[in-house]
């Protein structure tokens, strides 16, 4: 594999972690939100929010430990704008998905979000072959 693509894959899995941390975080604080307003008292005395805790103590952890193996070998100019395009582009796809928001889109906002979404990884992989190519 080249240069470029190693960071693609420490930048953007370290993101996907990240984006799924989101997601886990979102869940958990609902969670405790409807414990302190009473509408869920025994929330926690399941087994599920556990398993979200311990997904997203996971994620976490595997978030931090990716971007910084990435970091160790690569510029920070390199694997930075990779790590934060996947985390936006998987913290939104995970809320799409998971709160069912995408039976809302209307045709021109499918096309918006995906034009987005290709604009934004097309301005990273340019970024990246071009100052791959001055590092080289």
């Amino acid at each position: 594999p080249t240069q470029m693509h190693l960071i693609i894959c420490y930048g953007g899995l370290a993101g996907c972690f990240g984006g799924q941390s989101v997601l886990l975080a979102k869940s958990t604080a609902e969670l405790v939100k409807d414990v302190i307003s009473g509408s869920e008292s025994r929330a926690f005395a399941e087994f599920q929010p556990y398993v979200i805790l311990a997904c997203l103590a996971a994620t976490l952890f595997s978030q931090i430990t990716v971007l910084n193996r990435g970091l160790e070998k690569f510029n920070a100019l390199l694997m930075v704008p990779v790590y934060q395009s996947f985390w936006n582009a998987f913290s939104i796809l995970g809320g799409i998905i998971y709160f069912q928001e995408y039976r809302a889109f209307h045709v021109s906002q499918s096309v918006c979000f995906v034009g987005g979404l290709g604009i934004t990884f097309g301005g990273v992989v340019y970024l990246l072959m071009e100052r791959t190519k001055e590092i080289e």
